[in-house]
Order: structure tokens, then sequence, then C-alpha cells
């Protein structure tokens, strides 16, 4: 394989590390002379060179990439041939990690999950628009990273497998049938010589979404037939089924394994549709979904439920909006995600997680009261690593809560993660006065005898 580290493309682009190779070609990391620009070039690989089919297609792969203009899709730059005669294509460099990599770095939260996948069913809805299909869906070709506020930006890569829709741009085949992108991700009806349309991406979304929620893809292992095979055939087993250490929300796996439906009638009609459905939920989820997912529910508590109201499917309408109060199974959850999600000098400070079990499975309440805007805020800070900022939040929100047993227990122990400790103690003492039959007292009391302990 021909390696162009250290050697110049186009007489302007200083090609600098080797980062992969597909069928078609290799990518590379340059430098642009002129401005010193960091881009990412893509060159066709030298033994395609000599074959004018492959060349109209890489061809192809830039016009079509050419038409897209979104902030979710990476821009391509320039593309042409050198005087080498190397068919090459330039594109913004993205210095991001996969989408998947990105996800596992932090709290598994559903907001961390769904944000960056409708950013890039977004993407996908703006191709699609355009006439573009994608077919080569992964991980690795939806990378993220982090805008100086620490929100996520996905940004979809690597046309280069796409299916172009407008006769006017011709038609990309694939010999033998299926070859685009990887067997985990490939619709059913991609196994076989049959019409692709947009529903193949939705299909590979859906496997991107169920992977992000239960850690692997729906099928693997053997050969690339014996995958597909399974993708055409065998049922998907649901994400909650799968993990039951995770709290998935039945909308959220509904939403999942629709995409994954077997038939193009029984999925989505698009990314849109897909995204629109996924982001009303994140809407209805509100707080919850900073909320970590990794916990051990009490038995015979329902935790799966987005709220009472159901979250019908798009073109249906909500029903009312769930405020925040949290129910007694939400509190369990609290409970541990507080846990889960603090920073690591404060769980040192604290008792182990027997302590945190043992008070998950005790620990069921009624709701807090009402929604306010302070708690709510509160949560996503410390769900985020921001223990000041949500302290800041938490003191507020006791203030204008007042004080009632639940306040007390749910603020107390927030605030002791928040790392206001002072705080957090008296109103955990507060609630032990104000609720002296709990069933929760001995886990509280071995937090505060925790906390005694570390001074």
């Amino acid at each position: 394989m021909e390696d162009l580290t250290g050697k110049c493309v186009a007489g302007r682009y200083e090609v600098q590390q080797l980062i992969g190779a597909g069928p078609i070609g290799q990518v590379y990391r340059a430098r642009r002379r002129d401005d010193g620009l960091q881009v990412a070039l893509k060159v066709l690989h030298e033994r395609h060179r000599p074959d004018p089919n492959v060349v109209r297609r890489f061809a192809r792969e830039a016009q079509a990439a050419k038409q897209l203009d979104h902030p979710n899709i990476t821009r391509l730059l320039e593309h042409g041939v050198d005087d080498a005669g190397r068919p090459f294509l330039c594109s913004e460099w993205v210095a991001g990690v996969p989408i998947t990599q990105a996800v596992a770095a932090g709290p598994l939260t559903l907001r961390r999950i769904l944000v960056p996948v409708c950013q890039a069913l977004s993407a996908l809805s703006e191709a699609h628009r355009q006439g573009v299909l994608h077919r080569g869906l992964k991980p690795s070709n939806l990378l993220v990273t982090e805008s100086p506020e620490n929100e996520f930006v996905a940004k979809v890569c690597d046309f280069g497998m796409a299916r172009l829709l407008k006769p006017v741009l011709g038609t990309l085949t694939t010999k033998h049938g299926w070859r685009c992108g990887l067997a985990e991700y490939a619709a059913p009806e991609q196994a076989v010589s049959t019409e692709i349309d947009g529903r193949a991406d939705v299909y590979a979304m859906g496997v991107v979404l169920y992977e992000l929620l239960t850690g692997q893809v729906p099928f693997r292992g053997g050969s690339d037939a014996a995958v597909l095979a399974r993708h055409q055939s065998e049922p998907v087993v649901a994400p909650q089924k799968l993990r039951a250490d995770r709290t998935i929300p039945r909308e959220v796996e509904s939403i999942c394994l629709k995409a994954l439906g077997k038939q193009l009638s029984e999925r989505y009609r698009s990314p849109r549709e897909l995204r629109s459905a996924l982001h009303s939920t994140l809407e209805l989820l509100g707080a919850r979904a900073d909320l970590p997912i990794e916990t051990t529910p009490a038995p015979g508590t329902d935790l799966h439920d987005v709220s009472k109201d159901r979250l019908t499917m798009p073109g249906e309408q909500l029903r009312s909006r769930h405020k925040i109060g949290l129910g007694a199974g939400l509190l369990v959850l609290v409970c541990s995600a507080l846990w889960l999600s603090a920073p690591k000098q404060a769980r040192d400070s604290r008792p182990g997680p027997q302590v945190v079990r043992d008070r998950a499975v005790t620990a069921v309440r009624p709701p807090l009261p009402g929604e306010n805007a302070a708690l709510v805020e509160g949560m996503r800070r410390l769900s985020r690593d921001d223990p000041k900022g949500a302290a800041e939040q938490l003191l507020r929100a006791r203030q204008q809560l007042g004080e009632t047993p639940d306040v007390a227990r749910w603020l107390g122990e927030a605030l002791l993660r928040a790392g206001e400790r002072e705080q957090g103690e008296a109103l955990l003492q507060r609630y032990l006065q104000l609720a002296p039959q709990a069933h929760d007292r001995e886990a509280v009391n071995a937090l505060l005898s925790g906390q005694a302990a570390n001074r």
C-alpha cells in the first residue's frame, strides 16, 4: 500500500500522518501550506487509478460531498487530481472520536446518548434531501467533539459509500451484493441486490443507538454473511432485556426497535422521523435525561416508563407534559445516579458501593413537590461534574422548596455530592428528625457516619 506520509499532494498539502485505509483509498491528516490549516486528505488507492469505473465512482463521491452543507457534516474543501495523477478529496479536519468512545467517556446518561445521535440524524436528513445516502454508517463515521461550552458536536464523515439518488448523478452500484460499510450496521435489504433507499441509513442509526444503549451491536460474530443473515431473520433482543443493569425508558427502547424493523414498512420512513421521535422523548424526560442509566433499581419498582403520559409515535399528539416531580421509583434511580455521577474526589470520601446499593433498594419515597428550575439545573450540573455550579443551584432550590422530609433527604445527599458537606449533613439530620419511621434511616446514618470518619 502506498504511504504518502511526508510527501506533498497537489503541491499544497503536506501529508503528516496516515489515519486509515478503506477499499477506495487512504485517509491522511495533512497541512495546507498557504495557511497551515489542518485537513483530512483522502487519496484514491493506486491500484484503482487505472480503472475508469472506480475513478468515476471517486468523482461521484466528490460531487455528492460537494452538495452537502450542514453543521453536522464534514465540509469538502477541494477535490481534484494532482500532477502525479492521484485523485484526492480534501475535507475539514475533525479532531473528534467515534460516537461510542465519546459517550462512554463520561456518565452514561440518555442526554449524552441522544444529543449526538439526533445531530447525526439531522445531518442525514439534509443529505437525503440533497439526494445522497450514506450506506456506510458506523461509529467511526460519526465523530464527536466538544464545544467550548462542553456540549457535544457530532459530525457525519465519509460519504464515500454514498448512493446518489438523483438520476443526473448516475447510479452507484456494488458487485456481488452488499459491500458498503460494516455487516454489523447493514440493513437487511443491503444483503441482497435490491433497491436501497434512505431507510437503510435509518436502520444503521438504529444499530448505533442500540450499541450506545447496551454496549454492543444487535448481531455480531462469525462471517459477514452470517451476520447479514441474522439481520434478515433473527429477532433483536430488546435493550432492557439485554442490559438488566441499566434503566432504559420503554419509549427509547421502542424507538430503537422500530428503527431496527426488518421490513421497510416497519421502520421510520426517514432520519427526520427518527430524530423527531428521539427529540420528543428527550424533551419529555427533562432533567431525568441527565441521570446515569447504569443502576440497580429496587425489586418491584418500575423505572422504565418515561412518564405516566405515554409518548406516542410521530404524527400522534403528546398528552400533557409530565412535571419534574420525581416519583418513588425515580428517586431510587436518583440515589444511585448521584453516586455514579459524582466526581472521584467526592466519591472517595463516602461509604462504598454496598451502602449505596442498600440505600437504593430501600429508599422508596413519595415525589418531590412540583417543578423547580434550580433543582433541574443543579441535577444537570451534578451529572456533568460541575459540583460548584450544582451546589449553587441546589442551595437555591432548598430556599424555594421549603423543608419537607423528601426535600431534606434528596437535597441533603445531593449537596454532599456537590461538596457542601455542612449543609448536606444538616439536611440529612433534619430528615431523620422529620421522618423517624423512614425505611432508609440505616442508610442515611451510614452515610453520615462515613462523612464524620473522613473529616
